[in-house]
């Protein structure tokens, strides 16, 4: 008995999507598994009003920002974070830095350091039509412990003692812009700490 010819066609059109869809699915899912990673740059800003130095050129920008919003100072980079994070992932980084402002001469040397942790949580990459790529940060913590002037010992030390300051905020930032997400005062009304996060796809 022949098999009629509308029959053949009719399998041969199902198999045919069949596998249209199989090939699909699996460029679907390949694209998912693509996941997006961005590096991170996390920079301390000090600012002062004696002293100082050249920031490097990728931050002017916020150079000028700085000195249109706050009262005259002098700005140097006081330390960099760098880390990468994918999409929707997270990101922590702990460590130690040098003092990031000038200490006196005669304090404990031993404990001349600080401590920092940064958190960067849940990251979003956000796509927008007109103003280009957005990344949805929903929050980035920043922790310090800073050492702090307590007392002078009766032999005349500086007595230092730790205190913690940070930042805790969620924000929106553009790929690639330094931006400043925030200031950290310290225990002197000249000096202030300044958070600023670059971020930018990896590869590019």
């Amino acid at each position: 008995m022949k098999t009629p010819i509308f029959g053949v066609r009719y399998v041969a059109l199902c198999l045919l999507l069949t596998a249209c869809v199989g090939f699909n699915s699996v460029s679907a899912t390949a694209q998912q598994a693509e996941a997006v990673n961005y590096d991170v740059e996390v920079n301390l800003i000090a600012s002062m009003a004696e002293g100082g130095g050249k920031l490097p050129s990728r931050l002017d920008a916020v150079a000028r920002q700085l000195r249109a919003s706050l009262a005259p100072a002098n700005y140097r980079l006081a330390a960099t974070f760098l880390g990468r994070v994918k999409d929707k992932g997270n990101l922590r980084l702990n460590g130690v830095v040098s003092p990031l402002f000038q200490l006196p001469s005669n304090a404990e040397n031993a404990r001349n350091v600080a401590t920092y942790s940064t958190y960067i949580v849940q990251l979003n990459g956000v796509e927008t039509a007109t103003n280009g790529e957005l990344i949805d940060i929903s929050s980035l913590v920043m922790e310090l412990r800073v050492p702090v002037v307590s007392s002078i010992s009766p032999q005349g030390q500086t007595i230092l003692n730790y205190e913690q300051t940070g930042i805790n905020t969620g924000f929106a930032l553009r790929e690639n812009a330094p931006t400043v997400v925030g200031t950290i005062t310290t225990s002197r009304a000249d000096e202030l700490l300044v958070l600023v996060v670059t971020m930018r796809r990896a590869g590019r």
